[in-house]
């Protein structure tokens, strides 16, 4: 998943993964890119993909309902 996400970036996509190898605050910056529509791809591991997770995409959504973040579970 991280190495996916690498090679996104490079090429200029602003992609993210969630999963348990991230620190808080590296997860916290995750986090705020889904609110604030800055991600367009989004990669999450099963164990981040909990209710407090799907709570701030369907939140994210109502905001940036024109947003074309895609979102993969892994």
């Amino acid at each position: 998943m991280k190495d996916q996400v690498e090679v996104l970036q490079r090429k200029g996509v602003k992609a993210a993964n969630l999963d348990s190898t991230l620190d808080a605050n590296e997860a916290l910056a995750v986090k705020n890119g889904v609110r604030t529509g800055d991600l367009k791809i989004l990669y999450v591991a099963p164990e981040r993909s909990g209710i407090c997770f799907k709570n701030l995409l369907s939140a994210s959504h109502r905001i940036y309902t024109g947003s074309t973040m895609k979102v993969f579970l892994s």
